[in-house]
């Protein structure tokens, strides 16, 4: 997912907007399980603690891969929540391709794995 924004522009910019675009989706899942399970207020509050934490702030435009592939696994259990809510196995499929993404970028959400089996499960319970 580096590579292509690498090639098109041979410059470090892009790849910090890449990476603060991935830190952003993990925003926004935080948010939005915060509201699924405990309410609006505590979704955002949830999600400035998370953008203001020192070292996912910092990491988030630095060329690491530990933010992108944390925040890929946070939107996989997100879809995995809107699944478990709803119907429709296109949650499910998004839910699998973005903890595949996230662990291709590194394997470091290994704790997403089984979390996101139980919650596409649970449904079905």
């Amino acid at each position: 997912s580096l590579g292509i924004p690498w090639a098109l522009f041979s410059h470090p910019a892009a790849l910090q907007l890449v990476l603060t675009s991935y830190a952003l989706a993990g925003v926004l899942a935080v948010i939005y399980l915060g509201i699924a399970y405990s309410g609006r207020l505590a979704g955002l509050v949830a999600g400035l603690l998370l953008s203001f934490t020192p070292a996912y702030f910092i990491s988030s435009f630095s060329i690491m891969t530990e933010v992108p592939s944390i925040s890929l696994a946070v939107v996989s259990i997100a879809c995995a929540e809107k699944y478990r809510r709803s119907s429709g196995w296109g949650w499910a499929l998004l839910t699998g391709a973005t903890l595949g993404l996230g662990l291709s970028l590194k394997i470091l959400p290994y704790y997403a794995v089984p979390l996101a089996g139980l919650m596409v499960i649970s449904r079905q319970i």
